[in-house]
């Protein structure tokens, strides 16, 4: 379409492409707002009508929400050179000459959709803070107050589809607020300097409670705390700053925090540790809708502000913190509480309260794990120090071989983004938090399955030996004390960090990890529990007979697939048929992994073929996971934990997570169990994937072995009661109990 007269004198009327106007009816009540047209638009001279148009099309029909019914333009009408971001001066020349203050002031609601419309429109930038927040702008010369709600732009979701769960909720909020131009403001009524009477009745209410500190560190120690904040009701909040010069105060807020009330934070387990070391005593229960946030969307943001914008009409508030602390406070708990009501809510509809339990029972073991941590071996560590740094420089030493180009700076975000997607044409892997494409070790962990490329596995060898000698072996002090996430993984593992002790490999390299003087460590370590389940829940019964003979596994793997006899099986035969089996369980093809077991694609075809020929019921079930995955859009694990999936490139994904997930869910429940039934003398040091290392005296290491038997091995109601066998070991530091 041709540019009317009015964009002459634009930066863009000669350069750009195309033109469109808006859509939509004129009695439309909602304006959605883009950011220029991308190449179908220009051609169709018609808005969001290409990939975007499609994408948006699909988001605002799972909401419910009726485009037919909404008008649609874009801030810039045309396309700019090389579909880039239209300029400030291409934006106010276009947004004067179409008078788009005036002309979005007749809607009731307006959506900019991505950073650009948000700008344009408010002032203000982030679309990842400001998106899913209800809120008013003055716009024109009459100062009129716009209704607005942000939110990414769809374009952004055919990037990253884990933002798809996000779009829907605010594509949802669409319905709630087009049928009136008024903003109804949530009710924020908080009280400040309250007197020791006002927390007594809220111990008296017996209603749950939230609460919600501010410190001046994030190291918790006496005198670390400046605000605390509770409420018991949505809209209300009390801000207590005098707590440490008031007596009478102190004694009403340990009344409160010792009863037997429910009490609901985000990341709960920072605020009770900032609270006790300041000489609170916190008891339970305890409700983390951080954690239950967690479990309804797992691949979502999980801070208190992103979170809040999902489930509360609370608008953002973060950037308040400096100017008024006090109300900063206020709304942060607030906001949890609002965000409690919800989340008790998705937990139930959702079937995820057994898990949630599992994880909350879980929180005091891991508290206690991260407090006491564990001993360091100084000189071993030097030592180990010293080796890695050789294994660096032969690692880079390789790259630089296989990338040839001496210059080239691995440790560049830049450089290294271009090597693999500009130059190797890898699939682009884009960052969660709407920062463009990303290398970082998920990313590179997730290229490898994909392609099993030889230079992505060097780059991840070389940043695990680079983050192992610069966090684990370049300390001084003689104890780690490591922090478990619960909230870390999609699938329910555990990750750990400051430092991240999974990381650690097997080996002597775990040497410096050593016991209290005079006690001994003691492992217990799942067997092969992610190939159990998948048996297990497939039904697969040459598998089920296999494990329940205690047979080699790999070697009648290799022996079926093969064609040999079990003991004519050679290591490396039993050697490539583990890591085969392993990658296909990540949705590996042929090609990726022939080329990482330097065989040919047909020779890998084959022994695909005959995987699945030989053990039909677990190939045929992982098939049904796809299905239902793209079917029904997630996965629910025997647990009831769940995981939405998006998106074409999902296989990896599904295939790995009802056996790791699983897992996951079967070994948090053993360490609540183990926690409360250990001898006094023992305790959890450390947990890696599905292993347990306790520490004890040598004197009860039998009681102790015997404690993880009982606990580890029992019947899983979840796995038709069946058991998964764990291999015991102990020692005198790390890594000789996993030998």
């Amino acid at each position: 379409m041709l540019k009317p007269e009015i964009c002459k004198g634009c930066p863009l009327y000669e350069k750009g492409e195309g033109y469109a106007k808006g859509e939509g009816p004129t009695e439309a009540k909602v304006l959605l707002l883009g950011e220029a047209l991308g190449s179908e638009e220009a051609y169709q001279g018609r808005p969001f009508v290409g990939g975007a148009g499609r994408t948006l099309n699909f988001l605002l029909g799972k909401a419910g929400v009726h485009r037919s019914e909404l008008y649609v333009t874009n801030v810039v009408r045309c396309r700019p050179p090389g579909n880039r971001t239209p300029t400030e001066a291409e934006i106010k020349f276009c947004t004067t000459a179409h008078d788009l203050a005036s002309f979005i002031a007749g809607f009731n609601l307006v959506v900019p959709l991505g950073n650009t419309a948000l700008h344009a429109v408010t002032g203000k930038d982030k679309i990842s803070k400001w998106r899913g927040s209800v809120f008013t702008v003055a716009v024109g010369e009459s100062g009129k107050g716009i209704k607005v709600l942000p939110t990414y732009h769809p374009a952004a979701v055919m990037r990253q589809q884990e933002f798809i769960p996000t779009v829907l909720v605010d594509f949802q909020k669409i319905k709630q607020e087009a049928w009136t131009d008024e903003f109804l403001a949530p009710k924020q009524d908080y009280l400040f300097e309250p007197h020791p009477g006002h927390v007594l009745a809220m111990l008296a209410a017996g209603k749950p409670f939230a609460f919600d500190v501010e410190t001046n560190s994030l190291d918790a120690h006496a005198g670390s705390l400046s605000l605390i904040g509770l409420t018991n009701e949505a809209g209300t909040a009390i801000g207590i700053r005098d707590y440490y010069s008031n007596p009478l105060m102190r004694e009403a807020l340990q009344r409160l925090f010792s009863s037997d009330l429910l009490k609901i934070a985000h990341n709960a387990s920072f605020d009770i540790e900032q609270l006790e070391a300041n000489g609170f005593v916190v008891k339970g229960p305890f409700f983390d809708t951080m954690l239950a946030h967690h479990l309804v969307l797992s691949d979502v943001q999980n801070d208190l502000a992103y979170v809040a914008s999902l489930y509360t009409r609370i608008p953002y508030w973060k950037d308040q913190m400096k100017k008024d602390l006090m109300w900063y406070n206020a709304t942060d708990v607030d906001a949890t509480i609002r965000c409690y009501d919800q989340l008790q809510h998705h937990l139930k509809t959702d079937n995820l309260e057994r898990v949630f339990k599992i994880t909350m029972d879980l929180l005091p073991a891991l508290r206690e794990m991260f407090q006491i941590g564990v001993r360091v071996n100084t000189r071993e560590q030097l030592r180990w120090r010293v080796a890695l740094e050789k294994v660096i420089a032969k690692r880079e030493q390789d790259l630089l071989a296989m990338v040839g180009d001496p210059s080239f700076n691995w440790k560049s975000h830049q450089q290294l983004t271009k090597l693999l997607y500009d130059v190797m044409k890898f699939p682009k892997i884009y960052s969660k938090y709407g920062e463009g494409v990303t290398a970082n070790e998920e990313a590179l962990t997730e290229l490898y399955e994909l392609t099993g490329s030889r230079l992505v596995k060097t780059l991840l060898e070389l940043r695990k030996a680079s983050k192992l000698a610069s966090t684990y072996f370049a300390g001084t002090s003689d104890r780690v004390h490591s922090q478990y996430l619960l909230h870390g993984t999609a699938t329910g593992r555990l990750s750990s960090r400051d430092p991240n002790l999974q990381n650690v490999p097997k080996g002597p390299a775990r040497s410096i990890y050593i016991p209290e003087i005079g006690n001994v460590f003691v492992s217990a370590d799942y067997n092969q529990i992610e190939l159990r389940v998948s048996a297990i829940l497939a039904g697969e019964t040459t598998l089920l007979e296999a494990f329940a003979k205690g047979e080699d596994v790999h070697k009648r793997t290799a022996a079926l697939v093969y064609r040999v006899a079990p003991n004519e099986v050679t290591e490396d035969q039993r050697f490539r048929a583990k890591m085969i089996v392993y990658g296909l369980g990540y949705g590996r093809g042929a090609r990726s992994l022939a080329k990482e077991h330097k065989m040919t694609v047909t020779a890998a075809e084959h022994f695909i073929e005959e995987y699945s020929r030989q053990f039909p019921y677990i190939w045929a079930w992982r098939q049904r996971c796809v299905t239902k995955a793209k079917k029904e859009g997630y996965l629910a694990n025997p647990y009831g934990r769940r995981r939405y999936f998006f998106g074409p490139n999902i296989v990896t994904k599904v295939y790995n997570y009802i056996p790791q997930s699983t897992a996951a869910d079967v070994l948090l429940e053993s360490l609540v169990l183990l926690h409360n039934s250990l001898p006094k003398s023992a305790r959890l040091v450390l947990t890696v994937h599905d292993s347990v290392l306790v520490e004890c005296k040598p004197e009860d290491m039998e009681q102790v072995q015997q404690t993880l038997r009982t606990v580890m091995e029992r019947p899983i109601p979840e796995l038709s009661d069946q058991r998964i066998p764990i291999k015991l070991g102990s020692g005198n530091n790390w890594a000789e109990a996993d030998s």
